[in-house]
């Protein structure tokens, strides 16, 4: 049987520790990020459209608030290539929440 054994020591000066203010500020909460991870799953905070390509020139799903897709890789601009449940398009990157 292998066991662990710590042994804490101490310097054995004692160090006071000073009260500080921290500064706090409000702020919008911000789901748009700079690196999205590849094929892991993402959760859509408003319905949103799935378009054919990263022009969204034309729309071929609903996806609805709450829906999970997985992205697939990343376009230029404001959309980014995700699958949802089989189906693969564009989808606002601002609309999505990491899970």
């Amino acid at each position: 049987m292998l066991g662990l054994v710590l042994t804490l020591t101490s310097c054995g000066e004692e160090v006071a520790y000073q009260k500080q203010d921290i500064e706090l500020r409000e702020g919008e909460p911000s789901y748009v990020k700079e690196a999205y991870a590849l094929g892991l799953p993402y959760e859509l905070i408003e319905d949103s459209e799935l378009y054919e390509d990263e022009e969204a020139k034309r729309s071929f799903e609903k996806l609805a608030k709450g829906s999970l897709v997985k992205i697939l890789g990343e376009a230029e601009g404001d959309l980014i290539l995700v699958d949802y449940n089989g189906l693969r398009g564009y989808v606002d990157k601002t609309r999505l929440k990491e899970i």
